[in-house]
């Protein structure tokens, strides 16, 4: 009985696959039209796992060759993309984790409030909000990460093409450096206060 309802499922994961499978590659034509005229396009439809995963189904319950499992899977741009960001995710979310904090700094200015943490693997990581009230226009938060390298007592933080200073200048406080910086993520001037320090 259960063998019956498998096979009748059959046109259906065929189905169901092929159709995502036609949904990702029609998305990319666009995408590939604007990159040959040099223009920027829409982004392709990404729809990982549902699509192989009714192909593979196919494949199990018709059993068809083994070979063309991992066709099911390349055959699909979401499942190539993910596999090649995949690593390079988990690695941007290493270097900036709360596992591997050793430092974190404080600071409020004019409704304004900024949280940057250094790492171990020599990252850091800024986030920066702003308090603004009901309809008020303007950004709300923004964040960045570079590389980061100590100097004594103090940091230099490089991003986006952009060189800090923190300068300690207390106990647990640090002076901000950052007159090269144009931009909105820009904390210089600032006096920032230690907030979190891991005792090694």
């Amino acid at each position: 009985m259960l063998n019956l309802q498998l096979h009748r499922a059959m046109p259906m994961l065929l189905g169901t696959g092929l159709v995502f499978l036609s949904l990702e590659l029609l998305s990319w034509i666009p995408c590939l039209v604007a990159a040959i005229r040099g223009k920027r396009g829409p982004s392709p439809v990404l729809l990982p796992f549902f699509g192989p995963i009714c192909l593979t189904s196919w494949l199990l319950i018709g059993r068809k060759p083994a070979w063309l499992i991992p066709l099911a899977w390349v055959i699909y741009p979401s499942t190539v993309v993910l596999a090649w960001y995949t690593p390079k995710m988990i690695r941007d979310y290493w270097d900036t984790s709360k596992w591997t904090r050793v430092l974190e700094i404080r600071g409020e200015q004019e409704g304004i409030s900024a949280l940057l943490s250094v790492h171990t693997t020599g990252h850091y990581h800024l986030q920066k909000n702003w308090r603004r009230q009901k309809g008020q226009p303007g950004i709300l938060s923004l964040s960045n990460s570079g590389l980061v390298e100590v100097a004594g007592d103090n940091y230099i933080l490089t991003g986006y093409g952009h060189r800090t200073v923190l300068r300690k200048v207390g106990d647990k406080s640090f002076v901000v450096e950052d007159k090269d910086n144009p931009n909105e993520s820009s904390l210089d001037g600032w006096q920032l206060r230690e907030t979190y320090r891991r005792i090694s």
